[in-house]
């Protein structure tokens, strides 16, 4: 899984 930081908030993309 990966995470990737947007808007400082903890966005989760690719596989949930």
């Amino acid at each position: 899984m990966m995470c990737s930081l947007e808007d400082g908030n903890k966005v989760e993309v690719g596989i949930k």
